[in-house]
């Protein structure tokens, strides 16, 4: 059974999640626990790294059988 994940997140994350374009994030059970360590691991990671632009997930898909999440490029650069 396919969950939205995004009302969850937004509550846990709501500076990466608040992109209005993002309207679910549609998942099989057992991929908010991998979703919500990643989240939790990049948070940390801007937390000490304040100089940084914020974080927002534009886009989530399935991508075969995996989770792709899309950040915009210069977030990309950045992280480097």
């Amino acid at each position: 059974m396919i969950e939205d994940l995004l009302p969850v997140l937004r509550d846990r994350y709501p500076t990466f999640f608040c992109s209005a374009p993002l309207r679910e994030i549609g998942c099989l059970p057992g991929w908010l626990d991998l979703i919500d360590e990643l989240c939790r691991t990049l948070k940390t990671y801007m937390d000490a790294h304040p100089e940084l632009p914020s974080i927002r997930c534009v886009r989530s898909r399935k991508n075969s059988g995996g989770y792709a999440s899309t950040i915009p490029e210069v977030m990309r650069r950045a992280v480097k």
